[in-house]
C-alpha cells in the first residue's frame, strides 16, 4: 500500500506516543504566505489530515475513497495533488520503508510542554 506523509511532521508535533489526543497548531500559520495561498477547502482538508497523521503515525493511506469518505466529500474534491505539489504532504511512501522525520530537539526555538522528571 502506498502511503502520504505529513511534510515536516516531527517539527511541530513533538507528542511521541502513537494516537495523541490532541496536535498543535502554531499561531504562526496565520502569517504563512505559502498557507494563505491555499483554496479553502485545500486548508480544511490539510488540517483533517494533520490529524489523521497523528492517529497513523504519519502514514496516512494514500486512499482517495477512504479520504473522500472520512471528509465528507466526493473522491475528486480532495486536494491530495494540490497538497503534495505545494509541498505539504509527500506521496509513494511504502509500506515497508521507513519514514525519516526531524525531531523537536534539533529546533530549540519552539517552545515545548515537555517536563522532565528528576535527574
Amino acid at each position: 500500500m502506498d502511503y502520504i506523509k505529513v511534510v515536516n511532521w516531527g517539527r511541530f508535533q513533538q507528542y511521541k506516543d502513537r494516537n495523541p489526543p490532541w496536535i498543535k497548531l502554531h499561531t504562526s500559520l496565520l502569517d504563512d504566505y505559502e498557507f494563505q495561498r491555499l483554496p479553502g477547502e485545500a486548508k480544511w482538508q490539510l488540517l483533517l489530515l494533520w490529524l489523521i497523521a497523528a492517529r497513523q503515525d504519519n502514514r496516512i493511506p494514500d486512499d482517495a475513497e477512504w479520504l473522500a469518505s472520512l471528509f465528507h466529500v466526493f473522491p475528486g474534491d480532495l486536494e491530495i495533488g494540490l497538497l503534495v505539489d505545494r509541498g505539504w504532504l509527500e506521496r509513494g511512501v511504502t509500506t515497508g520503508e521507513m519514514v525519516p522525520e526531524t525531531h523537536p530537539e534539533q529546533f530549540p526555538d519552539w517552545a515545548s510542554r515537555h517536563v522532565s522528571g528528576p535527574t
